[in-house]
């Protein structure tokens, strides 16, 4: 993550410019002291936001210890605020559609590299060998999705949320504005970017201690003998994200053979060019560097983002309110809509070669589609195509689907009051007629209102989840008992901290957890849509809990499993409903 190979050269090479179990509370205390003031920390949304940190590929593979991840990060910006300490966030900007054949083309070799773990499942390979594979094989299992939002609403409640197009180079930008002591980042842009504040490591971030690494930018530049006017030449050189490495390919096999290749690139740097202001001498430096092929755009691009603006300007994208607070929201879902962008469907860990379980896009295109239906009720469009790119087997390539929203039949209220409701958190339960009407549009015509109110808010949404798989026979009835249970021990803080993973993983609790995951993020929007966000809470998961949970309950027998469920009341097993209305 940014200047390839940049840490791993400080960590090699410098180890000096890293200062390790630096002590965040001491450092805040300290920070007082000496300034008189309470400190101002900057923190990159993103990389908490991307669940990265759920570092163990075995947590990963089991759907992750969600519950865990949160309650850290919860714990972490709580403990900040307590300290009085001004905390800033910053998350990324939609800026660009995506590049529909390089998106689909990735797609495909992710599925295909999904299926290999499938297969490792299917066979009863030890979790410890599947975990295994996938670090060899640099296989990423995102829970982007499953944490993103409930991290964007503890952010929110703790400090000031910003969005911004390069938001790291924001973030940057921001700091050195505001003075901030510090930033809170993961990745080695930070370390390119001028000013005085300081560079905190949120990888290596023990939450519960708020002890981190701290990489030393003034250091770093000694040890070049580099200033900072050119350090985005030395960026861009040994390699930014904007630069192709293959067009680098020249340099970085003749420099570096007497000393470390960062340190080469910053002896070329210093005997060629004093600054970037010499257009001439960074155009010899680029004509060294690069391949004769590469865009020089490219290398002008690079070069121009690490140069900071002095001052951070908050910008509106859009002059229509609505879009523009869209825009700026966690969930672009209605953003894309309301623009008429594609709307793309990812895959996790779906097999379409099995008949066993409902197929996830047909699933999700339906409630996409009601979603849609009453985005448009009231725009008087019929003609109207929401354009999907989806995969809907397992021979098909992902291609475009136009399709028609599913309108409700029930009133509609204005998209302003559905989007941007003034409902405060602590409104009553009690729906609205046309609001419980919409949400019942949503996800089925068989929950009432008071089965609704009935639930409390804890579990609501993923009561509700665990409701519309049973009903689309992607659970069997045992299937949701056990998801109800381990969801429901989460929810009272049941589950212990250190739990032992299963052995093996179940092949239809494999799959089943990541569709539960990514259903549940389906089922929030319906809340948003229908304008009731006060109602959603975070998702209860814990992986290893779910998994070995599974096992135990699959085998008991019906007079043991009826035992278990007594002790969850009835109001959280919605689900059981539908036996009144199907035979099981």
């Amino acid at each position: 993550m940014g200047v390839h190979g940049l840490e791993r050269y400080i960590f090699v090479e410098a180890p000096e410019g890293v200062k390790k179990e630096i002590s965040i509370k001491e450092e805040i205390e300290y920070y007082f002291t000496k300034n008189g003031k309470l400190p101002l920390i900057v923190i990159d949304l993103q990389y908490f936001m991307s669940g990265i940190t759920i570092n163990s590929k075995k947590e990963q593979l089991c759907g992750g210890r969600i519950q865990n991840y949160i309650r850290n990060i919860e714990s972490f910006f709580h403990q900040l605020k307590t300290m009085n300490v001004e905390m800033v966030f910053f998350s990324n900007c939609y800026t660009k559609d995506e590049d529909f054949e390089s998106w689909c083309m990735t797609a495909e070799k992710r599925y295909q590299a999904q299926l290999s773990v499938l297969d490792m499942v299917y066979e009863g390979k030890p979790l410890t060998e599947i975990s295994n594979y996938c670090v060899t094989t640099k296989l990423n299992i995102p829970l982007q999705k499953m944490v993103s939002g409930a991290i964007w609403e503890i952010a929110c409640r703790n400090g000031r949320v910003l969005k911004a197009y390069e938001f790291r180079r924001s973030i940057a930008s921001y700091a050195q504005e505001h003075h901030a002591m510090a930033v809170l980042g993961n990745n080695s842009d930070y370390l390119i970017f001028p000013g005085d504040w300081r560079y905190w490591s949120s990888s290596k971030l023990n939450f519960r201690e708020m002890v981190t690494l701290e990489f030393d930018k003034v250091f770093l530049r000694k040890q070049l003998r580099l200033t900072d006017s050119q350090m985005p030449l030395f960026a861009t050189i040994a390699g930014s994200n904007f630069v192709d490495l293959k067009s680098l390919e020249t340099l970085h096999n003749h420099v570096g053979k007497d000393k470390p290749f960062m340190e080469g690139v910053a002896n070329m740097i210093s005997k060629s060019a004093s600054s970037l202001l010499d257009s001439d001498d960074v155009d010899c430096i680029i004509s060294i560097a690069f391949d004769s092929k590469i865009d020089r755009n490219v290398v002008y691009k690079s070069l121009d983002y690490f140069q900071v603006p002095p001052f951070f300007k908050e910008t509106n994208y859009n002059s229509d309110k609505l879009i523009d607070r869209l825009y700026h929201a966690d969930d672009l879902f209605f953003y894309q809509v309301l623009t008429e962008k594609y709307l793309y469907t990812s895959l996790q860990f779906v097999d379409f070669r099995k008949g066993d379980i409902p197929s996830y896009p047909e699933l999700i295109l339906t409630l996409r589609r009601k979603c849609i239906g009453i985005l448009f009720k009231n725009k008087g469009n019929p003609d109207f195509l929401q354009t999907f790119i989806v995969k809907m087997g397992h021979d098909e390539e992902f291609t475009k689907l136009e399709m028609k929203p599913i309108y409700p039949d029930y009133p509609v209220p204005s998209l302003k009051d559905l989007l941007l409701p003034t409902v405060s958190i602590h409104a009553p339960r009690n729906f609205t007629t046309d609001r419980h009407n919409l949400l019942k549009f949503l996800i089925s015509e068989k929950i009432s209102q008071k089965e609704i109110n009935s639930i409390h808010k804890r579990f609501l949404s993923t009561a509700l989840t665990i409701f519309y798989m049973y009903e689309h026979r992607c659970l069997t009835l045992d299937e949701a008992d056990i998801f109800t249970l381990s969801t429901y021990s989460v929810a009272l803080d049941l589950v212990p901290a250190k739990i032992v993973p299963p052995e093996t993983l179940n092949p239809r609790a494999f799959r089943l957890t990541f569709m539960f995951l990514r259903l549940f993020e389906h089922i929030k929007r319906c809340f948003l849509v229908t304008g009731l966000p006060y109602l959603i809470d975070k998702v209860l998961f814990d992986g290893y809990h779910l998994h070995n949970t599974y096992n135990q309950f699959i085998d008991e027998s019906d007079k043991q499993k009826k035992k278990m469920m007594e002790k969850i009341p009835e109001y959280v097993q919605l689900y059981r409903i539908l036996n009144d209305i199907e035979i099981r």
